[in-house]
């Protein structure tokens, strides 16, 4: 079977070096920008602080998601959203 993982010489004659591409990595996206963000985030608190002004409403007992993972996914979910319509529609 074929290692579908990593591809050599996909730049053969382009650069002075090999270039070899790697699909094996733990976090990776194709959209560099969200992982920017998250990184961001991560340093500056944000939605962290944000989901802890809102009011838990949740049953503990049915709660399977943390409020601050869900804040933090939607507010990524939007701001992707806007990036991605941003460079679609710039000109």
């Amino acid at each position: 079977m074929t290692d579908l993982t990593q591809q050599r010489g996909l730049f053969e004659g382009t650069f002075p070096k090999p270039v070899t591409v790697d699909f094996t990595a733990r976090r990776q996206s194709s959209d560099g920008g969200v992982v920017l963000l998250r990184q961001i985030d991560a340093r500056t608190g944000l939605t962290a602080s944000l989901a802890s002004s809102l009011d838990e409403r949740r049953s503990t007992a049915r709660v399977q998601h943390d409020l601050g993972l869900l804040v933090r996914q939607r507010v990524l979910s939007i701001a992707s959203v806007l990036v991605n319509d941003f460079e679609t529609h710039r000109g």
